[in-house]
C-alpha cells in the first residue's frame, strides 16, 4: 500500500513528461485526389497560433530539487489540535533549492587549462580557443550568466536546448559554407532561445532579431503578404552574411558580435573616442549599454553550457532535426483549403512557414511553400486536380473610411473569426485603404485576373505604414507624437516600448495614403540622389566599410545603387555626408 501511495505521489508531483514526434506518412502514392471540392472556408475556426513571446521572462522553473518521498506514522491530531490514540500516515516531501544541490562535477581543464572545478573561482580575460572556432574569454560576466543558466534559469535553458536541436545543424552548415566559425551557430541562444517567430521589446523579429531596416539590407521582406524575418532559412543566410560583412569590417570576432547587438556606428564610434579596439577595454567605459557589454559574455556562456550540456546536467533533447520538403506556388493559395484537401493540420504548415503573414500565399511571384516530409505527392496531386480558383476561395474587401471587422463580416455574411483568423488580425478595426481578404460564402468564388492583380499591387503594402526615426537629444514621445501629427500610444504600439534613448531608431506611423506615401518615399530618393560622390570599388572594399569611410549608411548607399553587393571595378553612387 505504501509503494502504490509513493507512486501516486511521484505521478502526482512531476506528471507525465514526454516529446511526441509528427508521425510519418506512408509513402503510398496518393495522387488521384477526388475532383470533387467539398472544402468550404466556412469551416474555419480561429486557429490559435503562437503569439509573439518577449525574451528573458523572469519565469523561474524547476527551482527547486525533490530529494526524498517517505510515509512516515504520525499520531492524529483533531481539528481543535489535541492527540489521539488514532495513527496515520503522513507524506514527508524534502526538497532543496537546485542552486545549492547542484555542482557540476567535471573536468573543466579544456576551459581553464587546469584542473579546476566550475564552482571554483574564474580566472580573469583567461582566453583560451582550443575547443572553440571563436574567441573565448572567461570573466565574471561569463561567470554570472554560467551560474545563472545553470541554476535560476535552468528551465529556460533546457527550453532554448530543445528549440536549438530543430535548427543548429542546418544552421551550422551555412555558417561553415560562408566560411564562418560554426561556433557562430550559438548566437540565436542569446538573441531568441531559437524561436523563429519572437519579437523583441525594441521590435526585432525571428531567430537573429533583426530589426526591419537592417533586415531590408540583407533581402528580407517585410510586407501585407510576408515577414521573412521569420524564415529560418532566409534570416539564417542574412545573418550569416552580415556577421561577415561586420567581421570585414572590425576583424575581430568579439568587436563584430557587440556591432550585430548594437549596431557598427555604434561601436565605431567607442572604438575612435578611447582609441582602443579591445571589446573588454570598450566595455569598462560607459559608452556602451549595459546589454551591449554583457552580450558576447552572455553568449559564451550560453555556449559553454549548450556545448556540454549533459555535464551541466540538462536533458539531451529527444527531438529531431526540421526536416520538410518544398514546393513552388506560381498563383496564391489558401493553406486551409490546401490542408483539408492533403489531410494534415493547417498548423503544421503555418509552422513550416512562419513568414507568413495571412493564410494565402503571396501572389506576386513563385513562393517556396514547406510542406512536412511525404506530402509533396499530395501537393503537386492537388495543384494538378483544382484550378487557381477553386484553391484560393476570397474575396478582397478595401474598405474606403475606417471600418469594424464585425459590420465587414456582416456585410459578407461570415464571422467576424473567419475574418481575424483568415488575416491575422490583432485589432478588430481595420483603417481605410487597407485590403482585407474574405472568406467565399459558397466555398466557389471566381476570382478574376484582375482581383489577382490587385493581390499583386498590394503585395509592398505595410500593415502600418511608418517611417524611421531617430531620436534626438530632447527629444520625448510627447514632441514626437506632435511632430509627426500622431499619438504616444500609436508610437508606443508600434515600436512595443514604453520610453526613448537617444540615438534609438523608431518607427512612426503615419496617417497618409499608401499613394501619398509612396510619393513621399520616391521624393526622398530623388532629393539624395542629388548629392552624391562616384567611387569605382576596389578590391576589398565592402558596402559597410565604404558607409563608415565616407559616413553614411550602409542602406543608402544600396538604395542609390540598387545593389546588394560590390565587385572590383564597379562604379557605384555614394551619398554625401
Amino acid at each position: 500500500m505504501k509503494k502504490i501511495l509513493i507512486l501516486f505521489l511521484t505521478t502526482a508531483l512531476f506528471g507525465c513528461a514526454g516529446l511526441t514526434k509528427n508521425t510519418k506518412p506512408n509513402n503510398t502514392n496518393n495522387s488521384t485526389i477526388p475532383k470533387s471540392l467539398k472544402v468550404k472556408n466556412l469551416d474555419i475556426e480561429v486557429t490559435k497560433v503562437a503569439s509573439p513571446n518577449y525574451i528573458y521572462t523572469s519565469e523561474i522553473q524547476n527551482n527547486e530539487k525533490i530529494t526524498s518521498i517517505e510515509i512516515k506514522e504520525v499520531v492524529a491530531k483533531k481539528s481543535d489540535n489535541k492527540s489521539t490514540n488514532k495513527i496515520e500516515n503522513k507524506v514527508v516531501i524534502k526538497s532543496e533549492k537546485i542552486s545549492q544541490a547542484y555542482q557540476p562535477e567535471f573536468d573543466t581543464s579544456f576551459i581553464f587549462q587546469e584542473e579546476k572545478k566550475l564552482k571554483l573561482n574564474y580566472n580573469n580575460l583567461d582566453n583560451i580557443t582550443d575547443s572553440f572556432n571563436v574567441p573565448v574569454t572567461i570573466n565574471d560576466r561569463v561567470k554570472k550568466y554560467l551560474d545563472r543558466f545553470t541554476s535560476t534559469s535552468r528551465g529556460v535553458m533546457q527550453r532554448w536546448i530543445n528549440n536549438s536541436f530543430k535548427y543548429i545543424f542546418y544552421i551550422k552548415d551555412v555558417f561553415q559554407n560562408y566560411g564562418l566559425p560554426t561556433d557562430l551557430a550559438y548566437l540565436p541562444l542569446a538573441e531568441s532561445g531559437f524561436d523563429p517567430i519572437v519579437r523583441s521589446r525594441a521590435g526585432a523579429v525571428g531567430m537573429w532579431q533583426f530589426m526591419e531596416h537592417t533586415g531590408k539590407l540583407y533581402g528580407l521582406r517585410v510586407n501585407y503578404w510576408l515577414d521573412e524575418r521569420k524564415d529560418f532559412e532566409k534570416s539564417t543566410d542574412a545573418a550569416a552574411r552580415h556577421l561577415r560583412d561586420l567581421y570585414e569590417k572590425f576583424n575581430d570576432w568579439n568587436l563584430a558580435l557587440a556591432a550585430y547587438n548594437a549596431g557598427a556606428g555604434r561601436i565605431q564610434r567607442a572604438i575612435d573616442k578611447f582609441n582602443t579596439e579591445d571589446y573588454f577595454e570598450l566595455s569598462s567605459y560607459r559608452h556602451l549599454a549595459e546589454e551591449t557589454k554583457d552580450y558576447v559574455p552572455k553568449y559564451t556562456a550560453l555556449m559553454i553550457i549548450h556545448k556540454n550540456l549533459l555535464q551541466y546536467g540538462f536533458e539531451y533533447p529527444d527531438i529531431e532535426p526540421i526536416t520538410y520538403e518544398k514546393v513552388e506556388l506560381d498563383y496564391p493559395v489558401n493553406l486551409f483549403i490546401l490542408s483539408k484537401l492533403i489531410g494534415i493540420e493547417m498548423s503544421q504548415i503555418i509552422d513550416l512557414n512562419p513568414s507568413l503573414r495571412r493564410w494565402i500565399t503571396p501572389p506576386n511571384d513563385t513562393f517556396e511553400l514547406k510542406i512536412p516530409t511525404g506530402y509533396k505527392d499530395k501537393v503537386l496531386a492537388v495543384l494538378n486536380n483544382y484550378s487557381p480558383e477553386e484553391l484560393l476561395q476570397v474575396r478582397i474587401y478595401t474598405p474606403s473610411k475606417k471600418e469594424k471587422v464585425s459590420d465587414i463580416a456582416k456585410k459578407y455574411k461570415v464571422s467576424t473569426n473567419q475574418i481575424i483568423a483568415m488575416n491575422g488580425f490583432k485589432k478588430p478595426v481595420v483603417r481605410a485603404g487597407f485590403p482585407v481578404l474574405i472568406p467565399s460564402e459558397t466555398g466557389n468564388i471566381e476570382i478574376t485576373q484582375k482581383q489577382l492583380e490587385e493581390m499583386t499591387k498590394i503585395s509592398d503594402i505595410r500593415e502600418t505604414p511608418t517611417i524611421t526615426y531617430k531620436v534626438q537629444k530632447g527629444d520625448t514621445l510627447q514632441k514626437i507624437a506632435k511632430k509627426f501629427k500622431t499619438t504616444v500610444k500609436s508610437i508606443q504600439s508600434t515600436n512595443s516600448i514604453k520610453n526613448i534613448k537617444v540615438g534609438m531608431n523608431i518607427e512612426i506611423p503615419v496617417k497618409q495614403s499608401i499613394k501619398s506615401s509612396k510619393k513621399t518615399a520616391n521624393k526622398t530618393v530623388s532629393i539624395s540622389k542629388t548629392s552624391y560622390i562616384t567611387y569605382k570599388v576596389k578590391k576589398g572594399d565592402t558596402i559597410y566599410k565604404l558607409a563608415s569611410k565616407y559616413d553614411t549608411q550602409p542602406q543608402s548607399i544600396i538604395k542609390l545603387n540598387n545593389i546588394k553587393t560590390l565587385k572590383p571595378g564597379q562604379t557605384i553612387k555614394i551619398p554625401r555626408s
